[in-house]
């Protein structure tokens, strides 16, 4: 007799563009003995197994929906097309300041710098953060405290916030100013405003 109806093929139904590998699993056709593994379009990447579990290849320059199916095999020929799994795969979200400068005064601290997401995404994004004088110094008795470090936006949000200390003196200055850089993104890439001054 022929295999009967592959299960629903099950694993990740939402990635972002370029992940790695991905694994899929069936559990089974009754009566089979090894499986075919289908995904279309054929743009969306490869899958390869012959077993319950699946494994895709994806391009890595693709985004759209892809459709995986399973059916089982045996010595009296294929089964029936399992039911299919829609996976999204989705771009990435642009990291970047609301504008390449700010301006503020001394007196107003700490300085607060807003961070925008292109997008919400249902992953946590993440970079990196540090500063660097340009005209004003960095440590107590001078302009600005050092900030570095790491962010998370948490899945589904769109902005965060970070806040550097500056220092009022009572020297008459002319305008001075430090950059604050991010960097090191992951599930995200750089935007148009990843420097601010």
């Amino acid at each position: 007799a022929f295999p009967g109806q592959a299960g629903t093929p099950s694993g990740s139904d939402t990635l972002l563009i370029d992940s790695p590998d991905t694994d899929y699993t069936t559990s089974g056709a009754t009566g089979a003995t090894s499986y075919n593994w289908n995904i279309s379009p054929v743009a969306a990447g490869s899958i390869s197994g012959t077993g319950t579990t699946g494994t895709v290849d994806w391009d890595n320059a693709w985004t759209g929906t892809a459709y995986i199916t399973v059916r089982g095999v045996n010595a009296c020929g294929s089964g029936i097309w399992s039911d299919t799994l829609t996976v999204e795969i989705i771009s990435k979200p642009s990291v970047s300041f609301t504008g390449a400068t700010l301006s503020g005064l001394e007196s107003v601290s700490p300085v607060q710098f807003i961070v925008n997401l292109s997008s919400a995404i249902p992953f946590d994004v993440s970079f990196d953060y540090t500063t660097a004088d340009g005209t004003a110094i960095n440590g107590v008795g001078n302009d600005y405290a050092t900030a570095a470090g790491n962010i998370t936006i948490p899945a589904g949000e769109i902005t965060d916030t970070l806040l550097v200390t500056v220092y009022e003196d009572a020297t008459e200055e002319s305008n001075e100013n430090f950059t604050l850089t991010l960097y090191n993104f992951v599930n995200s890439e750089a935007g148009a405003d990843t420097v601010i001054t």
